[in-house]
């Protein structure tokens, strides 16, 4: 509390006029007095205020990022996590898909073995003497 008021309280005054000209009068006269107890005063409010305000903002502060950064990170991780499965679901489904071509291309690799080669037997083989007859 502030100490010229301290000292107020503690004399006892009432407001008595004697003992507040006699205390006046220890601070440099009536003037001194009023400042005193304004700058005691608005020393004791910032030291004894400014931990406290501090103290209720910087709670007040973090609760606020918090519920401004939270939000944003799991939107954020629930991108990410989608942006993921989406890869991953296309990569199995390349997968898939190289698979069913590589089948593909042995399915016609071996028709086109098989034409080759039965245009290279028919090639290799006389003709039937009884085909000529006819």
């Amino acid at each position: 509390m502030n100490n010229t008021l301290n000292e107020l309280n503690n004399i006892d005054t009432g407001w008595d006029y004697s003992n507040l000209s006699e205390l006046s009068c220890n601070h440099g006269g009536p003037e001194q007095l009023v400042e005193d107890i304004f700058t005691d005063g608005y020393s004791d409010g910032f030291s004894d205020g400014y931990p406290i305000g501090y103290n209720d903002g910087h709670g007040d502060g973090v609760s606020g990022v918090l519920q401004v950064i939270v939000p944003i990170a799991l939107i954020a991780i629930t991108a990410i996590t989608a942006w993921g499965i989406n890869i991953w679901q296309k990569r199995k489904k390349t997968k898939e898909e190289i698979s069913n071509l590589a089948e593909e291309i042995a399915k016609l690799k071996a028709t086109v073995y098989v034409s080759e080669l039965n245009t290279s037997v028919a090639m290799i083989e006389p003709p039937d003497e009884d085909d000529e007859d006819e």
